[in-house]
């Protein structure tokens, strides 16, 4: 009896560290059938989508937040895991954002689909600016080039013409 009450202290440990990482972490985390229904949605879901997990859970499937076309089973099936799959939506403010999706081959209580969800719009908003100053910095190096080799042609101009009258 002894060996089981430890068993069954150490598996309450265990879900309750489980249960909290997932309701404190800003990813948000699905299990889905193979069909794409629904069999967990983390708690935290509206940090990211600002659907509660009831309106989650009552879609009933990872399409109506991920769209139709996000993965093709049979890359799935070969893979186990395709990472880094960017993916615009829009949440239930009519904010546009942008996801980093993550999908992994499971077999978790009934589930065998493991999809995470980042919220990287901040990240792509400085990387579309950090391109865009780059940009610039190349066009203003360009036009600094430019404006020194007229500068060295009109210089060696003067220097001709000044020697030329001599």
């Amino acid at each position: 009896i002894t060996e089981r009450k430890q068993a069954e202290k150490e598996l309450r440990n265990s879900e309750e560290l489980h249960r909290t990482t997932l309701s404190n972490i800003s990813d948000a985390v699905f299990l889905t059938a193979d069909d794409g229904n629904f069999t967990y949605v983390c708690s935290n879901v509206d940090v990211i989508f600002g659907h509660s997990q009831a309106e989650v859970v009552a879609f009933g499937n990872i399409s109506k937040l991920l769209g139709n076309d996000l993965i093709n089973p049979a890359e799935l099936d070969a893979r186990t895991e395709i990472q880094n799959i960017e993916r615009p939506i829009t949440t239930k403010a009519g904010q546009r954002c942008v996801l980093l999706v993550n999908i992994k081959r499971v077999s978790i209580r009934g589930s065998t689909v493991l999809h995470t969800c980042r919220d990287i719009t901040e990240r792509k908003r400085a990387d579309e600016e950090l391109a865009k100053r780059a940009s610039q910095l190349r066009a203003l190096t360009g036009h600094m080039e430019t404006v020194r080799e007229e500068e060295r042609t009109r210089i060696a101009r003067e220097i001709h013409d000044e020697f030329g009258q001599f």
